[in-house]
């Protein structure tokens, strides 16, 4: 799956980490994307993983819990 090659990709970020991976639709197309969620303890925790995640290549935004 991707999530096993972004986990590959970023051990030492995502390797503790088990997602929540969803089909998103997108205004832009009928396929949709598939978003992966990971949690954090809190807010500063998630910024802190996105920017590691962000500074290294990979991808990411902090949202909030539903």
């Amino acid at each position: 799956s991707q999530w096993n090659g972004v986990k590959r990709r970023f051990p030492d970020l995502l390797g503790g980490h088990d997602p929540v991976v969803s089909r998103v639709r997108t205004p832009i197309g009928r396929r949709g994307i598939y978003a992966v969620r990971i949690g954090a303890d809190s807010k500063a925790k998630a910024n802190n993983i996105c920017q590691k995640l962000q500074s290294v290549g990979g991808a990411c935004i902090v949202v909030r819990n539903r």
